[in-house]
């Protein structure tokens, strides 16, 4: 493939970019990953790109790119995004990267390790899991706020307060809010869909009376002792 046979080409995905120069799709993950070749320069709402301009002066360090690279069988790790995007390439629909998490919680692709303290996962289970485990795995690793939460409960966000101080709930992640500076420790709590559907199963807590209490009423949980 030569420049000229692409110069109509306005922008590259992952696959278009790794045939343009000449490398395994699995390669290029890799180059993407440990910062071989930057990331893409052209974003949309859903896509994200290399433009041609950035797509040729790569390809005019292609030699030396693919010095860099092991062996295609050699790379059977990739990190959560990359591995998102091959799933959706196989099962034909959109797969967000946090379903990977999940999906390592349930066994089905386990984790393989850890590049600059982002996990990495199995390659060869990435390719052969199941896309019902894939989607059953994005119901239930889905992370939402305290509001989101507490509204699927269908409990006040007192109620969930009082949850998470008895540790009953406790949040998957915390992620930095928009108003947070960057040296900050994230702060805003997520909350797995899997972990809220568990909670729902606990007879110890009596959920008609906690739906059933009115705003402004003491909530019926706030009597359970604070966790250690």
């Amino acid at each position: 493939m030569t420049e000229t046979a692409v110069r109509g080409r306005t922008s590259y995905g992952p696959g278009e970019l790794a045939r343009f120069l000449e490398v395994e799709r699995r390669q290029f993950d890799y180059a993407l990953a440990v910062g071989i070749v930057p990331g893409p320069d052209r974003h949309s709402r859903r896509q994200r790109r290399w433009t041609h301009r950035c797509a040729v002066r790569l390809r005019r360090t292609a030699p030396e790119i693919r010095a860099c690279l092991p062996p295609a069988p050699e790379l059977e790790h990739l990190g959560a995004v990359r591995s998102a995007e091959l799933l959706a390439d196989r099962l034909g629909h959109d797969v967000d990267p946090c379903v990977l998490p999940e999906l390592a919680l349930l066994g089905h692709v386990p984790r393989a390790g850890y590049y600059r303290g982002r996990p990495l996962y199995d390659r060869r289970a990435v390719d052969v899991v199941d896309g019902d485990l894939v989607t059953a795995a994005a119901l239930t690793g889905r992370l939402v706020m305290g509001e989101e939460a507490a509204r699927y409960l269908g409990i006040r966000a007192a109620d969930l307060d009082h949850l998470v101080r008895a540790g009953r709930l406790v949040p998957a992640t915390k992620v930095r809010s928009r108003y947070q500076r960057r040296r900050s420790a994230p702060a805003v709590a997520l909350y797995r869909i899997g972990d809220l559907d568990e909670l729902t199963t606990d007879d110890r807590i009596d959920w008609p009376a906690v739906r059933d209490t009115p705003r402004g009423r003491p909530s019926v949980l706030a009597s359970l002792p604070t966790a250690d």
